[in-house]
């Protein structure tokens, strides 16, 4: 298989595109938990941008931090936003006796997020349990489907335990493209 991103015919190679089909496959029911892992390198993002090109409806991009969207959104050239910006209304920023407390809404569906959509999470091991139940709530309420991709070596959530089923994938990447294979980096 062969998808174009930033202009540039990639192809993917056979595990990444069982991926693809597995993951596409798997997303066509809504309220199903669909997990992509791989170590880094692995291609992961290749991945994502193939599902882009083939998905038949709407995708919002997440993740945990801002630095985790801005790198995601380089990477997809997408717009990507962070799961608390998504799923909890805007912060109040009344300067009064609260001094620097942010404040947040009650938890909604994401914007834009309906019954055709795909909700792609990156950096998911960073994701706690009631982060990501909170987001499963909100998006199956209108009959989303998500996403979660990471890696189950890197870092864990601040707090609490992984809230996506990073351990029970439903597509594993196992090949490392990008790095050589004896790279200091993979040790």
């Amino acid at each position: 298989m062969k998808i174009m991103v930033k202009g540039e015919e990639l192809t993917l190679s056979p595990d990444q595109e069982a991926a693809v089909t597995t993951v596409l496959e798997a997303a066509k029911s809504s309220g199903v938990e669909v997990t992509l892992v791989g170590p880094a390198g692995s291609g992961k993002t290749t991945v994502m941008n193939a599902i882009i090109a083939l998905w038949k409806g709407n995708i919002l991009f997440m993740a945990p931090t801002g630095k985790a969207a801005n790198r995601l959104q380089e990477q997809t050239g997408r717009s990507v936003r962070t799961i608390h910006s998504s799923v909890f209304g805007t912060v109040n920023e009344d300067d009064s006796e609260k001094g620097e407390e942010l404040i947040f809404g009650e938890p909604r569906p994401p914007e834009g997020c309906g019954p055709s959509t795909l909700v792609v999470v990156d950096e998911s091991s960073m994701v706690d349990d009631i982060l990501a139940s909170t987001l499963r709530k909100e998006v199956y309420r209108v009959g989303g489907r998500v996403l979660w991709v990471g890696d189950k070596e890197q870092l864990p959530p601040v707090s609490g335990v992984w809230g996506a089923p990073l351990d029970k994938p439903t597509a594993a990447l196992t090949t490392v493209h990008r790095q050589a294979l004896m790279s200091p980096v993979l040790e």
